[in-house]
């Protein structure tokens, strides 16, 4: 296991605790927690912010009191994302098991997803949308060498099951949640011995840019 180097946006982090998220990106944000001390604390952070903000809103002075446990929440939530991880990130399976969440959610292994050869050294298996999602969750394994070009989307989720890939230059390795704005349309690449597993959701383009892009 490596230290884990990547993490969710503040604002992914805080859909979730709100239960705003996109079903599909919770998902895959699921499964990082599986592995991440770091973010399983700062979620137990924006729980008690907000504890103290219902308990402590009053009507005139909402925005302000908003403001302030913003303010505080970004503070201490940065704080736990500087301090220092104690040896490896927890292992939530072996080789063949996915993180707990997607196993439950999908009923697969490492060995039983059915892949689909695109080709250029590419697998990948879309697996039907959950319930409620907008954004489309699927496996993509890039074999050793590979490339994986990015499609124009609203926004995508990524994260490591298994070896790891270089995107822009970044490496992300096994349990990394890779947070991707609606702007970000660069290249996987394969980055291991053994290639790249990871899970992902994708959002669709939203419709103005659909329309707009249409003429």
């Amino acid at each position: 296991m490596t230290l884990l180097r990547h993490h969710p946006q503040g604002e992914t982090l805080m859909s979730w605790a709100a239960g705003t998220l996109d079903p599909a990106f919770s998902m895959v944000l699921d499964c990082h927690l599986q592995f991440c001390e770091s973010c399983r604390a700062s979620l137990r952070i924006m729980d008690d912010i907000g504890g103290l903000m219902l308990e402590g809103m009053t009507v005139g002075d909402d925005e302000a009191f908003f403001k302030r446990s913003m303010d505080r929440l970004a503070r201490e939530v940065a704080q736990t994302r500087d301090l220092p991880q104690h040896g490896a990130a927890p292992d939530p399976g072996d080789d063949i098991a996915f993180p707990a969440p997607l196993a439950r959610a999908t009923g697969l292994r490492r060995d039983s997803i059915p892949w689909k050869d695109i080709g250029d050294g590419i697998l990948k298996f879309d697996f039907p949308k959950f319930a409620g999602a907008a954004a489309a969750p699927g496996f993509v394994h890039l074999k050793p060498g590979a490339v994986f070009r990015s499609q124009k989307h609203g926004g995508q989720l990524a994260i490591v099951l298994w070896g790891a890939y270089e995107y822009n230059g970044v490496l992300y390795e096994r349990g990394d949640l890779h947070d991707i704005g609606q702007d970000g349309f660069k290249t996987f690449s394969s980055a291991s011995p053994e290639g790249a597993t990871l899970f992902t959701a994708v959002s669709p383009v939203p419709q103005f840019e659909i329309l707009r892009t249409a003429h």
